[in-house]
C-alpha cells in the first residue's frame, strides 16, 4: 500500500466504498493484498463444506454410541448389582410412622454434626433430649442420668428396663440418643447440649455398626433430598436415583473415594479421640462415665458372612480402645447369649440385628446391675 501521506492511487478509484471491495462478486479486481486475501477466504469457503458434512454424521455416531453404552451399562448393572449400588443406596419404602421420612422434616443440616433432630418438635424437647416431665435445675439428692447413643439408645427399651429396676425415687433417666450417629457425633452432641444438663452419670452405648458409616436421607431447608455420610453430605438427583442404577453406582463409587484406605482403621481411630474427648469432659465436670457394648443381635448364623467374621475383632478392638483410656465399660454379649439361650428373641424386628427387643433389654439391664453399676 501507500506510503503514511503519499498522493492517493486514481486506479482506486473505481473500487467503490469499502463495503463492495470485501463483499463484491469478483475479489481478483482487488489490489494485491486484498485480492490474495479474497482468494484466500473463497478457498476456505470451498473447503469448509464439505468437512460439515463429514463432521456431522461422525458427531451424531459419536453420540449415539455413548446412547448406546449408557443403555448397556444400565442394563448390566441391573442385572449385576454390584456392591457399589448397595452402597449407595437402594430405593426402599419406610413406615410412614419413621424417623426419617423426608415429609416428616424432623432433622435439619448442621455444619458441625452433619444434621440434628429438629429441637422443640416432636420428641425432642430443646434442651436436646427426648421430651420427659424432669425440671432443668435438678433436684438436691436427686442422681440425673443422660444416656448417649445411636437409634438403640433413642429407642429407649434399654432405658426403660433400667428404670423399672432401679425405680425413679431420686433418679432421672434423660435420653439424648439419635438415630444414625456415630461415636463421634455423640459426643460431638453431648458437649453442645448434654453437658450442661449437669448429668452425675453419662452412659454410651456403642455400637459394633459405628466402626461403620451411616448414611442419612432427607430434606434439606429447601426441600432438596440430601444424602448425609459423615464429613461428606452429597445432594442427590431423586430421578436419576430412582430410574438409574448408573448414577447410582457413581454414588457409591463416590462415597467410597470419600472414605478411602481402610474405613475400619480410620473410624476406630476417630473413636478414640471421640471417647477420649468425652472421658476428658466428664473429669472436667466430675460426671461418671460409662459405656454399653452392645453385640449384633440374633443367631450368628442368621448374620450375613462378613457381619459374623467380623464380631471378634470389633469387640476385641473397642475394648483395647476403652481399656486404653481407663473408661468403665460392659461388653453385653454375654447377656445376649443367655437371652438367646433362654428362647428370647432379641431383635425389635426379625430382619434386624440392630435393635434389641424388650425382652433382651430386660437381660441387659439385669446384666447392668449384676455388673455393680448402681450399687448392690
Amino acid at each position: 500500500g501507500a506510503a503514511p501521506g503519499s498522493a492517493r492511487d486514481p486506479a482506486r478509484d473505481d473500487l467503490g466504498p469499502p463495503a463492495r471491495r470485501c463483499g463484491g462478486p469478483r475479489s481478483e479486481a482487488l489490489e494485491p493484498g486484498f485480492g490474495y486475501f479474497g482468494r484466500s477466504m473463497n478457498s476456505v469457503a470451498a473447503t469448509a463444506s464439505p468437512r460439515r458434512r463429514r463432521f456431522l454424521p461422525a458427531l451424531c455416531a459419536a453420540l449415539l454410541g455413548v446412547g448406546l453404552a449408557i443403555v448397556a451399562a444400565e442394563a448390566a448393572l441391573r442385572w449385576w448389582r454390584p456392591a457399589l449400588i448397595t452402597e449407595a443406596g437402594l430405593e426402599a419404602r419406610l413406615p410412614s410412622d419413621h424417623h426419617f421420612q423426608p415429609d416428616k422434616n424432623l432433622y435439619r443440616l448442621d455444619p458441625e454434626l452433619g444434621y440434628l433432630p429438629r429441637l422443640g418438635e416432636g420428641r425432642y424437647s430443646e434442651l436436646g433430649t427426648v421430651r420427659n416431665s424432669y425440671p432443668l435445675e435438678k433436684p438436691s439428692g436427686c442422681e440425673r442420668l443422660l444416656f448417649l447413643g445411636d437409634s438403640v439408645t433413642h429407642r429407649g427399651l434399654i432405658i426403660d428396663a433400667l428404670r423399672v429396676r432401679l425405680g425413679e425415687a431420686g433418679r432421672e433417666f434423660w435420653n439424648a440418643g439419635v438415630e444414625a450417629y456415630g461415636t463421634a457425633q455423640e459426643v460431638a452432641y453431648f458437649e453442645r447440649f448434654g453437658r450442661r444438663l449437669d448429668p452425675d452419670r453419662v452412659v454410651l452405648t456403642f455400637h459394633l455398626n459405628d466402626f461403620e458409616v451411616t448414611p442419612a436421607l432427607f430434606l434439606d431447608e429447601q426441600g432438596q433430598v440430601v444424602v448425609f455420610v459423615p464429613k461428606h453430605p452429597r445432594r442427590v438427583d431423586p430421578r436419576l436415583f430412582k430410574h438409574s442404577y448408573l448414577y447410582r453406582c457413581y454414588l457409591g463409587y463416590a462415597m467410597r473415594r470419600s472414605h478411602a484406605g481402610s474405613l475400619e482403621e480410620q473410624m476406630a481411630a476417630e473413636i478414640e479421640r471421640a471417647l477420649e474427648r468425652l472421658r476428658d469432659l466428664c473429669r472436667e465436670d466430675g460426671i461418671r462415665l460409662q459405656v454399653l457394648v452392645l453385640p449384633l443381635l440374633g443367631p450368628t448364623d442368621d448374620l450375613p458372612e462378613a457381619w459374623r467374621e467380623g464380631i471378634p475383632r470389633r469387640l476385641a478392638r473397642i475394648g483395647a480402645i476403652l481399656a486404653r483410656l481407663g473408661i468403665d465399660h460392659l461388653d453385653l454379649s454375654a447377656a445376649h447369649q443367655a437371652a438367646l439361650a433362654a428362647g428370647i428373641d432379641a431383635r425389635e424386628s426379625p430382619a434386624d440385628p440392630m435393635h434389641p427387643s424388650a425382652g433382651a433389654a430386660r437381660y441387659f439391664a439385669d446384666a447392668i446391675l449384676a455388673a455393680g453399676w448402681f450399687g448392690s
